[in-house]
């Protein structure tokens, strides 16, 4: 190698190596004198990329697969990566010819080999959105092409009078209706990227090796194999130009394809079993038409792929004849030597100048542009400001707002930050496991605590090292090395019920006064007389009736709430939002440190989880189930509504236009007039998804594939989002101690058929005019959740208003089309699996103990004025209340957020610290005196927020050794000590709600129209799920939830302990909570 003693660059760096059809490869030797050390190689493989449609992204990310596929002995060992290529291992070998594939042998390893690969399990996206995304990809920059020579334009011009949008339409429209298993494929199985293994020419197996992986990702297995058997056909070692040769003779007959076939799903076998012979019959012809469906699609792909290398390949090989010709004409850089030069001969001195200066200043303003980038995301990087006591700055937090505010610019849209942001870092592993011990020594007797310190200190120095390679390797070509893990891993592979083991909920409107559209709502439902209103006049965002006055006639469920909810965010463009922010300068005027919320900040509409359907016991690679998709629609122009179970499509365009909330209500009216019954099994269907996840998929593979229960399943899942309107009434009571208990367990399960689990999100509207969410976890997390309601409750009372007659303003439409109600087709057998999927969910929601309550006592208000933060005081009020009720401490989880990095979720803070357990103990002995637990207190406090800020800063213990333990199954290493870090319950999970992420009203001037919060299921079945939210200064709204099968809890015993740690924490400052008034 170059650098090594005795050698020379000249010597060591060969010819290039034949078979490299977008890369260089060279051969790299050590001189015969100079022996390798150790392991290291004599000689190895030197790829230089070339420009062929690749960026760094996808570059890094083959790196990645290709050291993945190494570990487990599927490709050449890597040995390092640099930015324009990387050393891997060098095997004696030759590339196979196209004549080669023909042969039988051959081909049966292929599809042994392409069988083995797509039964891998690999930490990327699980969605199918390659193959369409990336032709739509290639679509638009085709359209944005230009060619300089005639021959290359009058060739182009040829091709774009075929209608490729049109084209790509229909191929998909046809893809749609095949069945075709989404699998890890290689997407680029020609012969040049298949190894003959030299000296292993006449084995009957293991002859092959498949390389290069550049293309590889989640797609349809039908691509894959259709995509091989094209490549039959072309010879690319082809002298002359155009450099390739076609013979269409040589693709696969039926006989070859099923030769093919047949091996292909003889190793498959190995996995899920044997079948009968009619089944494989059946499975082969099926496959026969699947293959030459996707067949189609690899024509399409790679012609587009084509047109796209003549313009910026430097490779030469004939792309646009025949969809393959022409070379890269020019870089960048001559295009400016052209456009020059001919300025210089046709253009006067004047003009030249004119235009020079142009040219330049538009290459300095895209430096500026590129500078100013880099230099805002090294300033966002800087956290320092979030560890400096309360109410002070530093000089350098002074600067570097100044900075932020400068760098910023006037008016940042709401992605303006997102390029800025910096990714999440990787902690070191030592600083994680002494964080993870400290947060364990409380909770553990001293024998334990030795054994957990020798397991995590044998890690420490055993396995983490090479875990830590494989997760800062990641993290390099990962916006966020967690986000996509926590997403598939914690969320999507989950085959219990999401129905209150991962849904939350949110109290959208739940308290004192009832805003004008929801009033409406009430009448609607019932138009009996209001007793003690006043007519005609508004307080507080109520309208007010005469005692006796009629009720206005009937208008639907919330039109305006609702409208609102359609829109947002297509209310106004998402991108002229402004930015969320955190830090110690105000939103407005200056920018703050930006977070990542607006990367989830428009998933919510037409986002849905479809079931996976893999076989309830199927085993693939390290981990038992592929795990749940999420389909994401860009632009959802309806509603799904439901209402005394029958479902509806309700279309929220006419003529292009947004319908008015005048119209909406209308169309609700509609629904809620009608009097048809629900169809054969169509009540109780949301059922299924309330249930276990294998028989939903079952389910939605046998009878919701096609036909009629197909197009229906579609406009629910496309919908912008599912609407329920309830006949039940809910919401606060001050005459009902348990009225908030019951809202609660509502939203949280309903009836466990009223909602369609796996939406997005669900909104409810009840029969008295309250308003609530439930929303699927995996897509986004509360905050999401919480924007959106803050925006409705802010645009629906405050910016909105109705006529004299209780109606939203302006005069319906009566030519619009009524709501669709959509058509089911349900057989019997797929009824007792949805009566199945009921019994389960039903027994779930009945097993769940629901305590909601307000604490009134004191709020944040007088919390700030004992110097403690209103977290941390719930927090340690949490603790002192846990060891009251079961009389021992145990492992508490409390989200943080880590939306200052890109992509950022959530991180864990162990909030029961050495600190707070000694605080604790301190409340229960009543030898210890009020100064000492004063001072306990603060010191629990003081550590409390060090673990925030930790955990917000990216240093948090918990995600980074989630993700160790995710590499060390990929790798298929054993790890006692993350087995056994990762098995701890969480006996107690916590959770607060944000608010006031959007000032759009005065909480304080209008407490009526404060939104409770929401709330989670127990996250043990021993344990409490504990969610609150601070809203204004003197109201905590705590929501409590446990399994009434579980002795140890109860959650209305907790509340009351909760209630009563609040106020002994509170009597500590000689401040009696009693005589703070509200």
């Amino acid at each position: 190698m170059p650098g090594a003693p005795g050698s020379s660059p000249e010597r060591a760096l060969g010819p290039g190596l034949a078979g490299g059809l977008s890369n260089l490869l060279y051969k790299c030797s050590l001189p015969d004198h100079i022996l390798s050390v150790g392991d290291e190689p004599q000689q190895v493989l030197l790829r230089v990329y070339g420009a062929i449609l690749q960026g760094v992204d996808s570059l890094v990310l083959e790196s990645v697969m290709f050291a993945i596929l190494a570990e487990r002995a599927l490709g050449p060992r890597l040995y390092g990566v640099f930015p324009q290529g990387r050393l891997e291992q060098y095997i004696p070998s030759r590339r196979l010819c196209t004549e080669d594939l023909q042969d039988p042998d051959i081909s049966r390893e292929i599809a042994m080999k392409m069988s083995r690969f797509h039964g891998m399990v690999m930490p990327f996206n699980k969605e199918p959105k390659w193959l369409f995304g990336t032709m739509e990809r290639y679509l638009k920059q085709i359209a944005e092409l230009t060619f300089p020579q005639e021959a290359q334009r009058k060739l182009f011009n040829q091709l774009k009078a075929y209608n490729l949008q049109k084209g790509m339409g229909s191929l998909r429209e046809l893809l749609e209706s095949t069945p075709s298993p989404v699998v890890f494929c290689h997407n680029d199985v020609q012969e040049g990227n298949i190894l003959l293994l030299a000296g292993r020419e006449s084995h009957p197996s293991d002859k092959l090796m498949l390389i290069d992986f550049e293309y590889s990702s989640y797609n349809y297995r039908g691509f894959d194999i259709g995509n091989h058997f094209c490549e039959w056909v072309y010879d690319y070692t082809h002298d002359t130009w155009p450099f390739y040769q076609a013979s269409m003779e040589n693709y696969p007959t039926r006989q070859q394809q099923l030769h093919f076939i047949r091996h292909y799903l003889w190793e498959d076998s190995v996995r899920r079993g044997d079948t009968t012979q009619e089944e494989q019959a059946r499975i082969e012809e099926e496959m026969l038409t699947e293959i030459s469906r996707f067949a189609l699609a690899s024509h399409f792909f790679w012609g587009l792929w084509s047109i796209l290398q003549a313009k910026i390949s430097t490779i030469e090989f004939g792309y646009l004849n025949s969809v393959l010709t022409g070379v890269y004409p020019a870089t960048p850089s001559s295009w400016l030597v052209v456009v020059m030069a001919t300025a210089s001969r046709y253009l006067s001195f004047q003009h030249r100048t004119l235009l020079s200066a142009a040219l330049f200043s538009t290459g300095v303003w895209l430096s500026g542009i590129l500078l100013c980038r880099q230099s805002l995301k090294l300033l966002l990087s800087y956290h320092g400001w979030m560890f400096e006591p309360h109410g002070k700055m530093s000089r350098s937090t002074r600067v570097w707002v100044a900075l932020v505010k400068v760098m910023s610019g006037r008016k940042p849209m709401l992605y303006s930050f997102q390029t800025s942001l910096p990714k999440l870092p990787v902690p070191s592993v030592e600083a994680t496991i002494h964080r993870y011990l400290e947060s364990v020594r409380p909770l553990l007797e001293d024998e334990k605590y030795r054994e957990m310190e020798a397991l995590a200190q044998a890690f420490q120095k055993h396995t983490a090292p090479r875990l830590q390679k494989f997760l800062v390797l990641k993290s390099w070509w990962a916006p966020n090395y967690v986000s996509d893990w926590w997403e598939e891993f914690v969320y999507l592979r989950g085959r219990g019920p999401i129905m209150v083991n991962s849904n939350y909920y949110a109290m959208v409107k739940a308290l004192g006064i009832v805003p004008m559209c929801s009033y409406q709502m009430e009448r609607m439902f019932n138009t009996t007389r209001i007793p003690g209103m006043k007519s005609g006049t508004w307080h507080g965002g109520k309208r007010e009736q005469e005692p006796g006055a009629p009720a206005p006639s009937p208008s639907p469920q919330s039109p305006f709430a609702l409208g609102i909810m359609a829109v947002f965010p297509q209310s106004q463009d998402p991108e002229l939002l402004p930015p969320r922010h955190s830090g110690p300068v105000p939103p407005e005027p200056g920018p703050g440190a930006p977070t990542s919320l607006a990367q989830r900040l428009c998933s919510p509409r037409g986002s849905a989880r479809s079931p996976y359907l893999c076989g309830s016991a199927l085993q693939l690679g390290s981990f038992p189930v592929l795990p749940d998709t999420l389909q994401h629609v860009l632009e959802s122009k309806h509603l799904a509504v439901y209402h005394k179970g029958r479902f509806y499509k309700l279309w929220l365009y006419q003529g292009g236009k947004l319908l008015k909330p005048r119209d909406l209500e209308l169309q609700f009216q509609r629904i809620l007039d009608d009097p048809s019954p629900p169809q054969p099994g169509e009540e109780k269907l949301a059922a299924l998804t309330a249930g276990e996840r294998v028989p939903w998929a079952e389910a939605r593979a046998r009878f919701f594939s096609q036909g009629k229960n197909k197009v229906s399943l579609d406009a629910i899942e496309r919908a912008a989002f599912f609407l329920a309107l309830d006949e039940e009434a809910q919401g606060y009571e001050r005459d009902r101690e348990d009225s908030m208990d019951h809202y609660g367990k509502s939203l949280l399960h309903g009836r466990c058929y009223d909602r369609w689990f796996d939406k997005s999100f669900t909104l409810v509207v009840y029969k008295n005019g309250k308003v609530g969410t439930n929303a699927e976890h995996s897509w986004a997390d509360a905050p999401i959740i919480g924007h959106l309601w803050e925006f409705m409750l802010g645009t629906d009372i405050f910016h909105l208003g109705y006529s004299e007659g209780g109606h939203c303003c302006g005069e319906p439409s009566p030519a619009l089309a009524p709501p669709q109600r959509l058509q089911w087709d349900i057989p019997e057998e797929c009824r007792k699996v949805i009566d199945s999927s009921y019994r389960v969910a039903k027994a779930l929601a009945d097993d769940v103990d629901f305590h909601v309550f307000q604490f009134t006592n004191f709020g944040k208000g007088l919390i700030k004025r004992f110097k403690i933060s209103p977290d941390a005081f719930i927090q340690i009020s949490l603790q002192l209340a846990h060891f009251r009720d079961k009389g021992s401490f145990c492992l508490t989880y409390e989200a943080s957020m880590t939306r200052l990095f890109r992509e950022g979720r959530t991180e864990t803070v162990r909030s029961c610290t050495r600190e707070s357990t000694a605080f604790v103990r301190s409340m229960m002995d009543p030898a210890r005196g009020q100064l000492e637990r004063l001072q306990l207190l603060q010191v629990a406090a003081e550590r409390h927020q060090h673990m925030y800020r930790l955990a917000m800063t990216g240093a948090g213990i918990d995600r980074h050794l989630f993700c160790l333990y995710v590499v060390s199954r990929y790798l298929r290493v054993e790890s006692p000590f993350l087995a056994q870090v990762l098995a701890e319950p969480w006996r107690l999970s916590t959770s607060q709600t944000p608010q006031q992420q959007i000032k759009m009203f005065d909480m304080e001037k209008n407490q009526d129209h404060v939104s409770s919060g929401g709330g989670f299921g127990p996250v043990a079945d021993d344990g409490y799920g504990v969610s609150y939210i601070i809203a204004g200064e003197n109201l905590i709204t705590f929501h409590i939830s446990s399994k009434f099968s579980s002795p140890e809890t109860d959650s209305r015993r907790f509340g009351r302990n909760i209630r009563q740690a609040m106020l002994d924490i509170a009597d500590l400052f000689n401040l009696p909570a009693n005589k703070v008034a509200n």
